[in-house]
C-alpha cells in the first residue's frame, strides 16, 4: 500500500492515469495543469496533474505554471481522495480554495470524471492513516 501523498502514491496516480485510455481520450483536446496543495500544521505538500492533448503527467511538487490550484487541509484532502466528500461540496463549505482559471474547470468536467474512475484502484491500495498526522 502506498501512503497518501507520498512519492510512491504520486507515481501510482501517474501510472493509473497515463495507462487509462478513457483519461487519454478525455484529455485529447485539453492543455491544462492542476496543482494540488495540501496544508498541514507545519508544511504544504504539493503535486500536480498536467494534461496535454492526450498525454498525462503527474508529479511531485508545485507545477511550473498551473492553470488552477486547489488548496485544502489534510482532512479535506483525505475525504475528497476517499470519495467521502466532493470537490464541489468542499469548495462550497470553504474547505477548498480554488485559484487560477476557474472557468477552465467547467470545460474539463469529462476529463475529471475519467480521472476519478481511473483512480478507483489507487484508492483501494492507498494507506490514508498517516495522511492526517
Amino acid at each position: 500500500m502506498a501512503r497518501y501523498l507520498s512519492e510512491e502514491w504520486i507515481a501510482a496516480v501517474h501510472d493509473a492515469l497515463s495507462r487509462s485510455a478513457a483519461v487519454r481520450e478525455a484529455a485529447v483536446d485539453a492543455a491544462f495543469t492542476l496543482e494540488q496543495r495540501v496544508t498541514g500544521a507545519d508544511e504544504v505538500l504539493a503535486y500536480h496533474l498536467a494534461f496535454d492533448h492526450g498525454s498525462v503527467a503527474v508529479g511531485p511538487g508545485p507545477a511550473g505554471a498551473a492553470d488552477v490550484t486547489f488548496t485544502q487541509d489534510r482532512a479535506t484532502a483525505v475525504a475528497i481522495a476517499r470519495g467521502e466528500r466532493s470537490v464541489h461540496e468542499a469548495f462550497m463549505a470553504g474547505a477548498l480554495k480554488v485559484s487560477g482559471d476557474v472557468g477552465a474547470l467547467t470545460s474539463c468536467q469529462p476529463l475529471f470524471q475519467a480521472v476519478d474512475r481511473a483512480l478507483d484502484q489507487v484508492r483501494a491500495r492507498t494507506d490514508y492513516s498517516l495522511a492526517l498526522a
